[in-house]
């Protein structure tokens, strides 16, 4: 019996949505097939085995909403052969690399250099955050998850590369969320947090002003009168 491809339950809960989730999905199931085809006599996966990570795939296509592949053909059992296997795997290749190439795009759209002025009075707010969480009545359990949370913001703010707001936003959001549920009233906790979220979009707006302001005057011009500004690889 051949090697099946399997991703665990923690791999699987920990894959974001949409397009970013499809393609860490593509990633672990390929590097699996790939382990599995150095155990081979060749070193290269079986027609079985490949059949297995071709049917993963479009199963997550399916789930992810990727329709470029999901209709992929498929062929079942005896009638799998070599052709249509590199055929299939040649085109799975070529979506997944417009995929990578769009979310690369759109992570460069997200993501700034943060001012050493701003971080720091980000810095500011968050080290008054620590400050109320330990001054409320939350119990031990709750104020530490929360300057976890915390935390993860900083490590995120306090990298020397580019920071990224999609990713800094959703860290926000699921501290608003957490503290929503609560009982219990932070002084001042969603004020300050809209304070650091609006800080970051004023950086952001500046990013794109300074970008546009250095794109050349041509360049401007042909993009607005560009027929459809999202061309299809």
């Amino acid at each position: 019996m051949f090697d099946t491809i399997h991703v665990t339950d923690e791999e699987m809960d920990a894959l974001p949505d949409g397009v970013a989730g499809f393609l860490a999905f593509e990633s672990i199931v390929r590097n699996r097939l790939n382990e599995i085809g150095k155990s081979e006599q060749d070193g290269l996966p079986s027609l079985d085995q490949r059949y297995s990570y071709f049917s993963h795939i479009s199963e997550a296509a399916d789930h992810f909403g990727i329709d470029s592949i999901k209709d992929l053909r498929i062929a079942p059992g005896n009638s799998w052969g070599y052709d249509e296997s590199k055929k299939t795997a040649q085109q799975i290749d070529s979506e997944v690399m417009k995929l990578r190439f769009k979310a690369r795009r759109g992570r460069q759209e997200t993501h700034v250099q943060l001012s050493p002025a701003r971080r720091e009075t980000i810095q500011h707010h968050i080290a008054q955050l620590r400050v109320r969480i330990a001054d409320s009545d939350l119990d031990a359990k709750k104020q530490e998850a929360l300057n976890k949370k915390l935390d993860e913001l900083l490590a995120e703010l306090n990298g020397t590369k580019k920071v990224d707001l999609a990713k800094v936003m959703v860290i926000l959001g699921s501290i608003a969320t957490f503290t929503a549920a609560m009982q219990q009233n932070i002084i001042k906790f969603p004020e300050t947090m809209a304070t650091i979220a609006s800080l970051l979009d004023q950086e952001k707006e500046e990013a794109d002003a300074k970008r546009l302001a250095s794109t050349p005057k041509l360049l401007i011009e042909d993009k607005s009168t560009a027929p459809d500004d999202d061309i299809p690889f």
